[in-house]
């Protein structure tokens, strides 16, 4: 009878790429260097210091699906139902989900949709509540030498909210470290 060793060898590879997809950090975790060149042991992000007490709000996804983010830009719409939810979905396939597989409870929350364009710099954004304010924070990473000249893009992003929050909006925007190779 032959050993199975394989799969000792498969959880070792296993372990070694959730190792390595973890130590260069990325869009959404906060923290880190704010300018310079990237090393090897700094996390490729950054972040603003009035945003030390808030918290990151985790973006609300709809699996096959994006968000419609018609509207005005900087002011997050605000959804208080299913339908209003399923209404601003696009989604691949066969449409929207139900709504009662949305997985969203709208009897304690509200969903807030905020449309951004995402500049040829774009890095990343991210949400933060600290009970008063909503910062929406951009990250932009410099250029590289031999960078494609891309157009902007529109998106959306959306995240959950108690019901009938009140916060005031801010922007912010960081640059990333440079790490051209």
């Amino acid at each position: 009878m032959v050993p199975h060793t394989t799969f000792p060898l498969a959880v070792g590879v296993l372990l070694a790429l959730l190792a390595l997809t973890s130590c260069g950090g990325s869009e959404g975790t906060g923290g880190g260097g704010t300018s310079g060149t990237a090393s090897a042991d700094e996390a490729l992000t950054c972040t603003v210091p009035e945003l030390a007490q808030a918290r990151s709000v985790n973006p609300l996804v709809i699996p096959g699906c994006g968000y419609d983010g018609s509207g005005l830009q900087n002011t997050p719409r605000v959804l208080h139902n299913a339908e209003e939810l399923t209404a601003v979905l696009r989604c691949n396939g066969e449409g929207p989900p139900s709504a009662s597989t949305l997985g969203v409870d709208f009897n304690a929350n509200d969903v807030y949709v905020l449309a951004y364009t995402m500049s040829p710099a774009f890095g990343g954004i991210e949400v933060f509540d600290n009970g008063q304010q909503l910062t929406v924070l951009n990250r932009f990473r410099p250029n590289c030498p031999g960078d494609p000249m891309p157009m902007p893009m529109d998106s959306a992003i959306a995240w959950l909210m108690p019901k009938g929050a009140e916060r005031s909006m801010q922007q912010a925007s960081c640059s990333l470290p440079s790490s051209c190779d």
